[in-house]
């Protein structure tokens, strides 16, 4: 049994070192090895360790079982010295490993062998996945659009990939043996240096951002990131991302936000952003002397605080619309601000929501928009309410009517300019709309409610106002036919201001001080009727176009403006090639160098021309209040909400015998 066969072994094994292939292969340590006796190409007798490797009995090991490995085992015998053969062998579970053979001749011109057998299937699946993860590792240095390089711990550059030969403009040869300080544009030698050193120390990896000089000596911005390798003695790979485009376009956005704040800033417009996820408001300075707020930020619910109590629920409302994901409507509202000093500024605000998601995911992310101080819009506004304080020798039609609109009185002027309006009653167009006027009426609890309505081609504003002596309502009416065109002319200005300050382009000019040059949006030139086909913005072109009499007045203007370091603010006429004349507002500010010299300045020209004209038509018709009340026989004044009279009529002074002083 077992010790005819441990003979056995001790034989192979001391023929194996008589051959010097023991010694050689380690065969009395290593289990794993196969000492094998080959005769011909057929393994004739099989040292014992052979057969556990192989999985057979002793003398059924077998042989190679490929017909080309055959081939060369044969071919090996044949050549009669020794030799070394890998080659299949089909164990007997039918699983067959890759070994390498080292055989010698037993003797001279003799056909038996002596054969070490190594396995050797596990050393080459790793050799395989070795060999398949460096050509992974090739395809991607190769074909990345990245730059790559490699280089050594005293900053030589070993290897390189395309992409950033395409980047420098340099070849390999010229790439590869060159030192990093012949690239860098930025960090000296031994700012090179410490790098390399701390990145050692770290062990790690490092991002940063530099410029390279390419061959033909530009600069460009990069991305870096250096990666430590412990291999080799210490090898950096470093990952070179041109970023040159990224830099100008965040260069060339800030140059735009820079310039569309100018613009509002010389509009006198604030802006603002809410963020629905956070609740926090963020606004500019602008926005701050509006509300009389400190700081650039706070919880929106703090600004809520600030609106006239009668006017949060609708503006609530209105922005709730503007964040609706499923039906976004536009923000656009007028409202009161009780600022923390005591006072109140009447706000007009627009706005537009961003959303980001689909369907019911959909959700609004960002809320951005405009503020204005009209209140002394709503000032003007007022003041024409009031002129219709004059029942019967009012111009304006004064009438008293019953809340079911049966007309109880009219006066004269109301009369000539509705002869059917006693007939008609409650049919009449001046009550369109009456028992909803008259609800309006009775919740501002002794208070007026006013309202705008055509009659004819005519608009006419109403103020209702309850009489409670004769239970009626009185209806103050104005025609505001031209003051409705001057508002409508005044929100398309304000239309094309808004549009301006988004694509800052409408109605923008841009002024260079020390070489005096200037560049106009294309809309400044048609506001100033010039072809830019046909000529360059420049200053004797503007002065070309302003009105004789206003040309000395808006240069020194500009000259004041700027010597007094205040913002621009100027009115003045220009002449279009038509001969027709339009009012134009400019408003700018400039900027200083550090030694306080003028460098530019920047800024918008609106067209304010409806607006001059609804101004000459409010002082008309406060003219035309006043011829009134002085032809009028009876004494008339005006006062202001706290008693303090304004103004007398000359019948007055007749009376008592003062005057106006």
């Amino acid at each position: 049994g077992h010790e005819p066969l441990a003979r056995h072994d001790e034989r192979g094994a001391r023929s194996l070192r008589v051959a010097g292939l023991g010694e050689r292969l380690g065969v009395h340590e290593a289990h794993e090895r196969l000492a094998l006796l080959q005769l011909a190409h057929r393994l004739q007798d099989v040292h014992g360790l052979a057969c556990g490797g192989l999985g057979a009995a002793r003398r059924a090991a077998g042989e190679p079982d490929a017909p080309e490995d055959r081939q060369r085992v044969a071919a090996n015998l044949a050549a009669n010295t020794e030799s070394v053969v890998e080659h299949s062998l089909l164990r007997s579970d039918g699983t067959r490993i890759l070994v390498e053979a080292h055989g010698r001749p037993v003797a001279p011109n003799s056909r038996r062998r002596y054969t070490a057998i190594r396995d050797i299937s596990e050393r080459r699946r790793m050799e395989s996945a070795l060999e398949l993860a460096a050509r992974k590792s090739s395809i991607m240095f190769d074909t990345t659009s990245d730059g790559i390089w490699l280089h050594d711990l005293e900053g030589q550059i070993l290897e390189v990939n395309d992409a950033y030969l395409r980047m420098s403009g340099y070849d390999r040869d010229e790439l590869v043996g060159m030192r990093i300080q012949s690239l860098e544009a930025n960090e000296t030698p031994d700012d090179i240096a410490r790098h390399i050193s701390a990145l050692m120390q770290s062990g790690g990896h490092d991002r940063f951002e530099s410029r390279h000089r390419r061959k033909d000596g530009t600069i460009f911005d990069v991305d870096i990131t250096a990666l430590h390798l412990g291999i080799e003695g210490g090898r950096i790979a470093i990952f070179v991302r041109d970023n040159t485009d990224r830099k100008r376009t965040v260069r060339e956005l800030n140059r735009l936000a820079q310039h569309r704040q100018l613009a509002l800033n010389a509009a006198r417009m604030g802006w603002w952003h809410y963020d629905p996820l956070t609740g926090v408001a963020t606004y500019d300075g602008r926005y701050t002397e509006i509300f009389g707020v400190a700081g650039h930020q706070q919880p929106n619910d703090e600004i809520l605080k600030l609106l006239h109590p009668d006017d949060l629920p609708r503006v609530w409302a209105a922005v709730e619309a503007a964040l609706d994901p499923a039906n976004p409507k536009p923000y656009s509202t007028e409202y009161r601000v009780n600022r923390p000093d005591g006072s109140m500024r009447w706000v007009e605000a627009h706005g537009v929501a961003v959303f980001e998601g689909e369907g019911g995911d959909s959700r609004a992310t960002s809320f951005v928009g405009t503020v204005a101080d009209i209140t002394e819009r709503k000032g003007a506004e007022s003041r024409l309410a009031y002129l219709a304080s004059f029942p019967e020798r009012n111009p304006n039609p004064v009438v008293e009517a019953d809340r079911d609109g049966r007309v109880r009185y009219a006066n004269s002027a109301a009369k000539r300019l509705f002869p059917t309006l006693e007939q008609e009653g409650a049919a009449h167009p001046l009550f369109s709309g009456w028992p909803a006027a008259v609800r309006a009426l009775e919740q501002a609890h002794g208070g007026t409610h006013a309202r705008d309505g055509p009659v004819g081609d005519t608009w006419f504003r109403q103020t209702l106002q309850y009489v409670q002596a004769l239970d009626v309502v009185r209806v103050y009416g104005v025609d505001v036919t031209e003051h409705r065109r001057a508002e409508d002319a005044l929100r398309e200005s304000e239309a094309r201001l808004r549009l301006a300050q988004v694509s800052a382009g409408a109605g923008l000019w841009d002024w260079d001080i020390p070489a005096r040059r200037l560049e106009w949006s294309e809309e400044l030139f048609q506001l100033f009727g010039v072809d830019r086909r046909a000529s360059d913005a420049s200053l004797d072109i503007w002065r070309s176009v302003l009105h004789p009499d206003d040309r000395l007045f808006a240069e020194q203007r500009s000259e004041a403006a700027i010597r007094d370091r205040v913002a621009l603010a100027s009115e003045y006429r220009v002449v279009l090639p038509s001969g027709e004349v339009r009012w134009i507002s400019a408003l700018g500010n400039t900027i200083y160098d550090s030694n306080g010299q003028p460098l530019r300045m920047t800024g918008i020209c609106l067209d304010i021309t409806e607006r001059k004209q609804a101004e000459e038509a409010l002082r008309a018709s406060e003219a035309r209040f006043r011829a009134l009340a002085e032809a009028l026989p009876q004494i008339v004044w005006t006062a202001a909400a706290d008693g303090s009279v304004q103004w007398f009529n000359r019948r007055w002074y007749e009376y008592t015998g003062g005057g106006p002083g």
